[in-house]
């Protein structure tokens, strides 16, 4: 998971730990726990149910208008193999 990673840089982007990102790693887990390094965690995954159904969404009716307009693609001949 990245979220840990994410939060040592944003202690190191706001100036609140100084250090290589291993080393603010730890010094977090020292101070908070391992709990400290999923700040945020639960905010993350409430807000990727949302944004990827509307994702989906916009692939699915782009590719249907698309469709619409194009016609359907057809397959490559090359894809068929020898004919015998």
């Amino acid at each position: 998971m990245i979220l840990p990673f994410d939060v040592a840089k944003t202690r190191l982007q706001t100036g609140a730990a100084r250090g290589p990102l291993p080393q603010v790693m730890a010094g977090i887990v020292a101070a908070d726990g391992w709990s400290a390094l999923f700040v945020g965690w639960r905010a993350a995954v409430l807000r990727a149910f949302p944004a990827n159904a509307g994702l989906f969404l916009g692939v699915e009716l782009s590719s249907r208008v698309l469709r619409r307009f194009f016609g359907a693609p057809q397959p490559s001949r090359a894809l068929e193999g020898p004919q015998g």
